[in-house]
Formats: structure tokens, sequence, C-alpha cells
């Protein structure tokens, strides 16, 4: 199992963090939910590019949309990832290519070796 413990921010769109920002992953969680919050229902979203870094020397790069609707940080975007990996709306989307669903399901493999503290 990985646990996240660090996020280096390469950039965002949130006045929450700085370009270059070196954070642990609680710090991060934590703001966030306050982007999330602060953009609030139906009113686009605040971009956010990272790497988290695991214990086990893993990393993942992801840009999130922060947003109450979307990504309310990492977490809350692999759950998602999970959800929609296997989904009826994601066999309709790619169900024709199995290169794609292979990705996809190596990378749901990855996403569910983490562990949340």
């Amino acid at each position: 199992m990985s646990k996240p413990v660090w996020v280096y921010v390469y950039w965002s769109e949130s006045s929450k963090f700085n370009d270059k920002d070196l954070l642990t992953f609680a710090e991060f969680e934590r703001r966030c939910a306050q982007v999330a919050k602060q953009v609030g229902v139906d009113n686009g979203y605040d971009k956010t590019k990272v790497k988290v870094l695991f214990d086990d020397g893993e990393h993942y790069e992801v840009r999130l949309d922060l947003c109450p609707q979307e990504d309310k940080g990492f977490q809350s975007y692999v759950e998602g990832m999970l959800i929609w990996i296997g989904s009826e709306r994601f066999l309709s989307t790619y169900g024709h290519d199995e290169a794609i669903i292979q990705e996809y399901e190596e990378l749901k493999k990855y996403l569910e070796k983490i562990e949340w503290a």
C-alpha cells in the first residue's frame, strides 16, 4: 500500500497555493477543501497541477479541477476515478477500445493501492 505524504504544486489558479509549493498531504487536502468551497457550485473551477509523493517512493501527477462538484482534493479525485472506471458512462465512451480499457484498468489497480491515513 502507498500512503500520500507530500504534494508538490507545479501551478494553480487558486491563490491558496504558490507555484512550487511543497506541502504535507494533509495541508494540501485542507487547502483544496477551502478552494472548492470558495469557488462554489456552478462557478467553474480552479485548475491545479500537482505531483503527489508517496511513502514508498512512487509519485502520481495530475491536474485537479478544484470545485464542489468535481475534485475537492486528491483523495476525492481518486475516489471519483475508481467509481468512473468501469461505470456505464465509461463503457459507453470507451467500450469499443480495448487499449484504453486496459490502460484505465491498470490505473485503477494503481489507485486502489493508495492507503488513506
